[in-house]
């Protein structure tokens, strides 16, 4: 294919959040596997991206397709501290989504864990299809906060 046969170039931006919940799993083992920058499954790379909030360690872990609405994480400039540990909040690089999720999300979060939680394949079939057709970049970032 020529650069001249490309009508349409659609670019689909997510957070980082956003990218590993709905494509994380791309780099899960697995016949499906792909060379992007998502989850892993060793119990020291889930232990080590813990948020812990109340004591309690919420790792990373797969959805319910039934679960298709997540409140979504304050975007305010305190909120994102919290989320991404930034020094003046004294915590850890990316471990104060749950904490963020609960603190700021009204109603209170049923499950504070789902914020760490991620979709396969058959619960995002359209991501999916997109990922294995087309390209996929997982490095580009925002300069937030």
């Amino acid at each position: 294919m020529a650069i001249a046969d490309i009508d349409t170039i659609i670019v689909v931006i997510m957070e980082n959040r956003s990218f590993d919940h709905m494509l994380g799993y791309l780099s899960l083992p697995g016949d499906g596997r792909m060379a992007v920058e998502g989850l892993r499954a060793d119990e020291d790379w889930l232990a080590a991206h813990a948020n812990m909030h109340g004591a309690v360690p919420y790792r990373s872990k797969r959805l319910e397709r039934t679960i298709q609405a997540l409140a979504d994480p304050n975007h305010g400039r305190a909120a994102i501290s919290v989320q991404i540990g930034t020094p003046a909040q004294g915590g850890g690089p990316m471990g104060g989504f749950v904490k963020s999720y609960v603190e700021d999300t009204t109603p209170t979060p049923p499950e504070p864990g789902r914020v760490m939680g991620y979709y396969d394949a058959g619960a995002v079939p359209v991501f999916d299809f997109f990922a294995r057709n087309f390209a996929v970049c997982d490095h580009w970032f925002a300069a937030l906060p």
